[in-house]
This record gives C-alpha cells, sequence and structure tokens, in this order.
C-alpha cells in the first residue's frame, strides 16, 4: 500500500502540473501502473477472506484505490505554502498525539468504567415485562457482564 500511495502521489503531480505531451503520456503509463498494483493487491488479498460465515465487501481493493489516487490528485493541487501548512498541521497531530499525557486506550475507558455495563443493564431493564406477558425476559441484575 505504501508503493500504492507514493505513485498514487507522484502520477498526480505529473497529472496536475505535468502540463501534457511527454508528462501526461508518463502520468497515462503510471495509472496504468496504478491499476496494476491494484489488481496484485486483489489478487494476493481479496480471496483470502469471505468463507463460510465471513463478511465480504464488493469492489475491495479497487474503490479504496481509486479514492485514495483522488484525494492525493486534490492534495497535489495545493501550493507550495499550502501543501507546507499541511505537513505542519499533520506532524502537529501525530506529535500531540503521542505525546499527549491524557491518553487512554478506548478499551478501559469505555468498557472498564461501566458505563457499557450500566447502559446495558438499563436497556434490559427497560424491556422487562410483567408476569402476565407471554415473554419470559431475565432480570437485568441476574445478567452477567462480561469485558474485553
Amino acid at each position: 500500500m505504501l508503493s500504492f500511495n507514493l505513485l498514487s502521489f507522484a502520477v498526480a503531480v505529473l497529472i496536475s502540473h505535468g502540463g501534457g505531451g511527454v508528462w501526461g503520456a508518463i502520468g497515462g503509463g503510471g495509472i496504468l501502473v496504478l491499476i496494476g498494483i491494484a489488481w496484485k493487491i486483489h489478487r494476493d488479498c481479496g480471496e483470502k477472506t469471505g468463507g463460510r460465515g465471513e463478511f465480504r465487501v464488493p469492489c475491495v481493493p479497487f474503490l479504496p484505490c481509486v479514492a485514495i489516487f483522488i484525494n492525493w490528485y486534490l492534495i497535489s493541487q495545493l501550493e507550495l505554502a499550502g501543501l507546507a501548512l499541511l505537513v505542519v498541521y499533520m506532524g502537529g497531530i501525530v506529535v500531540y498525539y503521542f505525546l499527549s499525557p491524557n491518553r487512554v486506550p478506548q478499551s478501559e475507558e469505555v468498557i472498564g468504567g461501566g458505563r457499557v455495563e450500566s447502559d446495558a443493564k438499563e436497556l434490559l431493564s427497560s424491556f422487562a415485562r410483567s408476569d402476565d406477558d407471554e415473554l419470559d425476559v431475565p432480570n437485568a441484575d441476574d445478567i452477567e457482564m462480561t469485558t474485553m
């Protein structure tokens, strides 16, 4: 995928700033190479999933590859100052993510805090029926909640 992303950016720069002629032909050849990479990804990874009981998604990896190329094409149309600001902004986000002192793994924040368990018990108790109803719904306090 890294090669697909790098080549997508190079081809997008050639197409948007090349002007045509030789650069346009090189950009067209680059698009053919991108299609070949997407086909290789499909051939290597596409048939290993989707067995019985598994979910398969149509148009993978072709549709995501088209979306990646379109995003790189739009980014390649930025001026140099805009591209520099984008790099600084993304770098700041990465630094903030890794150096943030309040970073808590999501699994501990949601499940460890008991929020999911209490919400599930409230939901089950709201659906509880009286003894006269035909359905036998267990009491929400009798259900043991497990965490991942």
